[in-house]
């Protein structure tokens, strides 16, 4: 099933901006980068300003550090289909999440998704 997910991220998409949507295709999160090799995976935001607003998805990936981070993050666990695992809103810097089962992570900025949008089993879409 995760290959049938990753290839709504398409290699040509891996390399662009893509959108965060709902199930009702309505826009949650923009920019969000994809981040599928491991040293991508590793640094994340870590060095990212955190007023540039950027987002990545962790592809294959259950757990986060946010390390040498300099602000917090809104993270989304998701399975292979895109639905919504485990949430963690406002993680601070310098703390470890973990979801077993998870196959993604969704990362961004706190406070750029309103939480009445987003809940455990909620699908988000890639675009």
């Amino acid at each position: 099933m995760l290959k049938n997910k990753m290839a709504m991220i398409s290699p040509r998409n891996r390399a662009q901006l893509l959108n965060l949507t709902d199930e009702e295709e309505n826009l949650l999160f923009f920019p969000l980068f994809y981040a599928g090799s491991f040293w991508r995976r590793f640094r994340g935001l870590m060095f990212c300003p955190p007023k540039k607003g950027y987002g990545l998805i962790l592809v294959p990936c259950n757990s986060i550090h946010t390390f040498f981070m300099r602000f917090s993050l809104d993270v989304f666990f998701l399975d292979e289909m895109g639905r919504v695992l485990d949430i963690r809103w406002n993680l601070a810097p310098w703390r470890m999440a973990v979801c077993r089962g998870a196959r993604m992570v969704v990362e961004c900025p706190t406070g750029h998704i309103p939480h009445e949008k987003v809940s455990i089993g909620s699908r988000l879409t890639f675009h």
